[in-house]
């Protein structure tokens, strides 16, 4: 596994639209590993492929459990609700911190690392981690972007 470099607010990778992942690879397996090291070793709590540089739509996200991290493999926003606002961070903005609206609750359709489905109604910290996540893995710069 490798720490993999955070790409900062202006680099045009951020700006781009990722591909859908497709078929999960033994190389898709080893980016989702330095990814999951690459988020704990910079203390956040989720991370986009794009913001490492790799084009695809794929995201990791702390689980609030504590039972590790999550995978999502070509997730999707297939419902979303309400609305709620949190004081949120970026690793690609690095240090600011500011008042964010999004959904209250969002439900995610994506698979899971070995490509099982991953269906889930996400609240509170997970809803922003995994939402942030999906704007920056769907190329979006909206935090309302659309959904499907």
């Amino acid at each position: 596994m490798a720490v993999l470099r955070i790409r900062k607010y202006g680099d045009p990778e951020l700006r781009r639209r990722a591909e859908p992942v497709g078929e999960i690879t033994p190389e898709i397996r080893r980016i989702i590993a330095d990814m999951i090291e690459t988020m704990y070793d910079e203390v956040g709590i989720g991370l986009a492929a794009p913001q490492v540089g790799v084009a695809l739509r794929l995201i990791v996200v702390c689980d609030e459990e504590g039972r590790g991290a999550q995978t999502l493999v070509d997730p999707v926003i297939a419902a979303k609700g309400g609305e709620a606002t949190a004081e949120e961070g970026c690793l690609s903005i690095p240090g600011v911190f500011a008042p964010v609206t999004r959904s209250e609750w969002v439900k995610i359709e994506a698979r899971d690392g070995d490509g099982r489905p991953w269906p889930s109604t996400r609240e509170g910290c997970a809803r922003a981690c995994s939402s942030t996540s999906w704007t920056t893995s769907t190329g979006s710069s909206s935090s309302t972007a659309s959904t499907r």
